[in-house]
């Protein structure tokens, strides 16, 4: 993806890495952020150096990289941390993320019309990456809670056959 956008379009374009919550990893929220957020910090103060501009950053995720990227963008005190303002990011773009987490937990009656099966496996998930799949932790790492007015538009794509509940 990155040699296309460099390559094809001639977008600067930085790939980054964060732990994930799997062997041998075994990251939980908020140390992802903390990844995604120093990343992004660096990006910041560095890309004039490889003819990039610092005042038109876009951020790109999928998947658990699209939640990231979403929080980044909507939860004020990653920025913060840096000294900047959430205006600092110019666009997201985030493909299959998940913006409201409780919702693909939430057993019965669930928002997304998820089943026993699905929410099982979301909170599998989410005691993995978010230390447990209680409302209170969920909503903290929730992009969809941060929504304001004066965020950076988001493009949200989602796929064909993707996760229930994305």
């Amino acid at each position: 993806l990155g040699n296309t956008f460099a390559g094809c379009y001639g977008f600067t374009t930085v790939i980054i890495s964060y732990e994930l919550s799997c062997d041998p990893w075994n990251a939980v929220h908020p140390m992802h952020m903390e990844d995604v957020t120093t990343a992004f910090g660096w990006v910041h103060e560095h890309i004039r150096e490889y003819g990039g501009n610092p005042e038109h950053i876009f951020v790109f995720g999928q998947s658990a990289g699209g939640h990231l990227v979403s929080l980044l963008a909507t939860d004020p005190r990653y920025l913060a941390r840096l000294g900047l303002p959430s205006t600092v990011i110019r666009g997201v773009i985030s493909m299959s993320g998940a913006y409201d987490l409780y919702d693909l937990v939430e057993f019965p009656d669930n928002p997304l019309g998820l089943d026993l099966e699905g929410t099982a496996l979301y909170r599998v998930l989410c005691a993995g990456a978010f230390g447990g799949f209680d409302e209170p932790r969920l909503d903290d790492a929730s992009p969809a809670r941060y929504v304001r007015p004066d965020q950076p538009p988001f493009h949200l794509i989602y796929a064909w056959e993707d996760m229930p509940g994305f």
